[in-house]
């Protein structure tokens, strides 16, 4: 089942405390004074938890434990939210990042399911330009943080899932890395013959991801070997909380639950996300072939190889020469590293990803049959975002919150909520297909709004897709 709530008046509350606006009878701080009139948020996870019908006997009692079904006294959960980046384009971070005021509802369900037994970690990989200190501090996530622990008496940490982070100068060209402390560490997990990528093994020496050393990812993404870097929280978990937020993505067309699970590798150089070339060459980083393209990819490999920062730059300086030229002869086509409707890449990464989280051990070890923990997730769509997502989305108020246990469903009804076809998303349409992740077809959805997901289809939002997509998800081919 798949609860969607909609509240047309839903704003996220001002008030950086986040706590409910009253003492609801299962609230685990009740009668302590932790209150907040204005927070619309808090009771609209309660409700969207209750159209889900989790511990329905208990409801409107001091007895209800929404999570119960997944989670248990002393377990580990990791709750993995949206945290991209510190710096937000004109539009602002409510379209980027998962809102604390949403963390902090959910959190408190999880700190009453723990009840006074277990551990709690938050963490996400934002990009590797990021400062996560600086996203914490932007969104409060480190009072809700400080808060939750003192007065749970539980330990929860905030964690920086990456292995290491950089910094760019003006023009975009990284100056240096450093590694990342208090990471808790990583583990290898191969999927290897299991990996949606032994489909396409002639294509391995020409998966790249912007901004990352190309031979770095053969190593990892090869004839013989297919693996991931993976946060040893989120494998030691006993329950893992998905926190994503909801918008449009240039590579993957959305980001909602399949997509969120991205942030959980530690290193972008073990993730494919485009394929060099264009789709005629059997790639899919563009189209139609160009020459131009084809030395501007040679000239970016080679900048992202060198070791030294003036070499880096030279070729920079080139690259922006060559792309410049599209004014006075233009390209082909506009589009580059895979982003647009063609990308038959990062859909792979995805959903490898996704089947880590349900099959890998604590260790690392795939057991392809036997789940290694349970899985939640609920989908920030109060403020979504639209256009040039992840990074640029324009904010869309919708004022709705989509939540359930399997990622697949969730990223229907996501779909269909922002007016995109679920089965022109190479990530969802694959997905169906895909055993490990259990879609079921004839899935429920319970709604306070729209009664069934056919009117949901019908009557929902009509999100403005990336470039490279227009024209080709929307709904009735719009």
């Amino acid at each position: 089942m798949i609860a969607v709530f909609r509240d047309t008046r839903l704003l996220y509350p001002t008030d950086a405390s986040f706590h409910p606006p009253e003492d609801y009878p299962e609230y685990p701080y009740r009668g302590r004074g932790f209150n907040c009139p204005g927070n619309q948020i808090y009771p609209a996870v309660r409700e969207t938890l209750s159209l889900l019908r989790l511990d329905e006997n208990n409801r409107n009692t001091p007895q209800w434990n929404p999570l119960e079904k997944y989670i248990k006294p002393g377990d580990m959960v990791a709750l993995k939210p949206n945290l991209v980046h510190d710096r937000a384009h004109d539009n602002g971070l409510q379209a980027m990042v998962t809102h604390a005021s949403v963390i902090r509802a959910v959190l408190d369900y999880v700190v009453l399911a723990l009840k006074g037994s277990g551990r709690i970690v938050i963490g996400d990989s934002p990009l590797q330009t990021a400062d996560f200190d600086a996203i914490i501090r932007g969104t409060h996530l480190d009072r809700v943080v400080e808060f939750s622990r003192t007065e749970s008496g539980l330990e929860i940490e905030l964690c920086d899932f990456r292995r290491e982070r950089s910094r760019k100068d003006q023009q975009g060209v990284i100056e240096m890395r450093e590694p990342v402390a208090g990471t808790h560490g990583h583990a290898v997990v191969r999927l290897d013959g299991y990996s949606h990528f032994s489909e396409v093994g002639q294509r391995i020496k020409r998966f790249r991801v912007t901004n990352y050393v190309p031979e770095l990812m053969t190593l990892h993404h090869n004839e013989a070997v297919h693996e991931y870097l993976i946060a040893k929280p989120v494998l030691q978990a006993n329950c893992v909380i998905n926190l994503p937020k909801l918008k449009t993505h240039r590579k993957a067309g959305i980001t909602a639950a399949l997509k969120n699970m991205v942030g959980i590798n530690g290193s972008k150089d073990w993730l494919p996300h485009h394929t060099n070339g264009s789709a005629k060459e059997g790639g899919d980083q563009y189209p139609a072939p160009s020459l131009r393209k084809r030395i501007m990819t040679i000239m970016l490999d080679r900048k992202e190889a060198s070791p030294h920062y003036a070499v880096r730059k030279s070729y920079a300086l080139m690259l922006h020469l060559l792309c410049s030229s599209r004014r006075i002869r233009p390209f082909p086509d506009p589009y580059y590293e895979g982003n647009w409707y063609g990308n038959d890449t990062l859909w792979r990464t995805i959903l490898d990803l996704n089947r880590i989280v349900f099959y890998a051990t604590s260790k690392g070890e795939l057991r392809c049959n036997t789940r290694q923990r349970h899985y939640f997730a609920l989908v920030d769509a109060v403020v979504a975002g639209e256009g040039e997502g992840p990074l640029e989305a324009t904010p869309r108020a919708c004022g709705a919150l989509v939540a359930g246990d399997n990622p697949v469903s969730l990223d229907v009804v996501c779909a269909y909520l922002m007016g995109f076809d679920p089965f022109l998303i190479p990530t969802i349409r694959n997905g169906m297909q895909d055993n490990w992740l259990e879609y079921d077809r004839e899935f429920m959805m319970r709604s306070n709004y729209w009664p069934e997901l056919k009117t949901l289809a019908k009557t929902g939002f009509r999100f403005v897709p990336s470039k490279g997509w227009e024209g080709h998800i929307e709904l009735g081919g719009q």
